[in-house]
């Protein structure tokens, strides 16, 4: 790492020993986060503006709830700037909802859980793609 704060460049044998870390640890995070991946989220939570409120399957004040919020101009400009943990836990929008955001509530330690990883795993790559030669971009996958 030495070599890289100084000119920027990764040595063959350093790349190769990361790409084996990041492999490996890729396959460790398959069988740690499994149960995540087999995790149904309901969709209204991930596109809440999106989802059709006639077919929601809830109960009759989450219902009003979600068609207020999604009339709401302010909280579906609040979804478009966060990402779903820092919309759905917003002291606005919780206030506004707290019945949906309650019942939603035990989607989102699993979901933050697995978008934490899937954003350490997504900026080393962009790292170690930065700093590969042209040349080794096919060859080390």
């Amino acid at each position: 790492m030495l070599q890289l704060a100084k000119d920027g460049s990764i040595a063959d044998n350093d790349l190769e020993i990361y790409t084996k870390h990041l492999k490996i640890l890729s396959e460790d995070s398959k069988v740690h986060f499994e149960d995540l991946q087999k995790m149904h989220v309901p969709d209204l939570i991930i596109t809440p503006f999106d989802f059709i409120v006639q077919n929601a399957d809830i109960n009759t004040q989450l219902h009003d709830e979600l068609i207020e919020m999604c009339v709401d101009l302010s909280a579906e400009w609040l979804f478009k700037c966060k990402n779903l943990h820092d919309y759905w836990y917003n002291v606005n929008i919780a206030t506004k909802y707290p019945k949906f955001c309650a019942a939603i509530e035990p989607f989102l330690p699993e979901f933050l859980s697995s978008y934490v990883v899937e954003a350490v795993f997504s900026h080393a790559n962009t790292i170690l793609k930065k700093h590969r030669k042209p040349s080794e971009l096919g060859r080390a996958s």
